[in-house]
């Protein structure tokens, strides 16, 4: 079979859905990091940055959770590759600004244990899949019994202080239920065979289910618009403790619920048919994960992209879907794949894996 033959057919062969699903988070995860990096004081851009935050990583947890599998000895060693190579380049990158910026006071401190910003995630990966033999049952009531164990940890982690993102010990138990939500979720293949079946999809139930998901979504949007001054980003962030910000585990447990309901508004709306070159990038995250880290790294030393993004909530859009669209170019994913790093373990979407 010649290689654009192969392509095809394994283009045929991945759910559109959830490509679809990925393409839309990972523009997210990229948007939400340039808002933070470069935009201005802007309520709007503010009021965007924190629905993004709300659940975008919640949500990618959710689908990398779905496919992730129960024998995960080979993906923990290739996750670690990727950790270590990504952690000593973004610690190369900061000795570089550092020695530019001031040579004398340059130092290069590799820590193996505290994940540079993005890499958190494929920290969390690695643990995740250690810990996976330990939750997997077919059994439901263990599984609701796993999930609330995990969400009653994902409470307790914020009464510890002093973990200086040792192993990004928070954001892994923080984000755990989701993960495990997920995984869940592919094994008892209830909501999404029910949403991959296109006569379920286009009767009246599912327009009700619509309804339903269009409401709660304009709800949520609505009142993190009146309320954007009340709330506090970080406490989406899984990292920190009720001591270090105004964190409350009544404030937390309403994180956990707005991050649900999105994944839910997310499951009812994205599109189950490919949409061209949209549909393409969610069969590349990986790739767009793990660099747009070290772009946007460098170009927050350009004076002249911070001063445009700065003035232009328009002109920050407008970064992160550059950044996307080229990131997510095969020449980009095939250097994962020279240490054989598939994209399902961000969250593939292959049939039947």
């Amino acid at each position: 079979m010649k290689k654009g033959e192969k392509t095809e057919v394994m283009a045929k062969e991945r759910n559109a859905y959830f490509d679809n699903m990925k393409a839309l988070l990972i523009f997210l995860v990229v948007l939400g990091h340039v808002l933070s990096n470069f935009a201005g004081d802007d309520s709007v851009g503010e009021w965007i940055y924190l629905v993004i935050f709300s659940f975008h990583m919640p949500a990618f947890l959710f689908v990398t959770g779905y496919f992730a599998r129960s024998d995960p000895k080979k993906v923990i060693g290739q996750l670690l590759i990727l950790y270590l190579i990504f952690q000593i380049a973004q610690e190369v990158i900061d000795y570089v600004v550092m020695f530019v910026k001031d040579p004398e006071h340059a130092f290069f401190d590799f820590q193996l244990f505290f994940p540079m910003w993005t890499l958190w995630y494929l920290l969390a990966m690695i643990l995740y899949n250690i810990l996976l033999p330990v939750f997997d049952t077919g059994d439901r009531r263990k599984q609701v019994r796993n999930v609330i164990i995990a969400f009653a940890m994902g409470m307790i982690i914020s009464c510890s202080v002093g973990t200086d993102n040792f192993l990004a010990a928070n954001r892994v138990v923080t984000f755990l239920p989701f993960y495990l939500t997920g995984y869940y979720g592919k094994i008892n293949g209830t909501v999404m065979d029910y949403l991959s079946n296109r006569k379920k999809i286009l009767s009246r139930e599912h327009m009700k289910w619509k309804i339903s998901a269009l409401v709660i979504a304009g709800v949520m949007m609505t009142v993190l618009w009146f309320t954007r001054e009340l709330w506090n980003p970080e406490w989406f962030f899984g990292t920190y403790s009720y001591v270090d910000t105004s964190l409350t585990p009544w404030i937390k447990a309403l994180c956990y619920l707005l991050a649900y309901l999105w994944i839910f508004v997310l499951l009812i709306f994205v599109p189950k048919r490919r949409l061209g070159y949209l549909t393409r990038i969610g069969q590349n995250t990986l790739g767009i994960y793990l660099f747009h880290g070290v772009a946007l790294r460098i170009l927050r030393e350009i004076p002249a992209v911070t001063q445009l993004t700065e003035k232009s909530l328009l002109l920050c859009f407008l970064l992160a879907a550059v950044l996307t669209w080229l990131l997510s170019f095969d020449c980009v994913s095939g250097l994962l794949k020279k240490i054989r790093i598939p994209d399902s373990h961000i969250a593939a979407a292959k049939n039947g894996t």
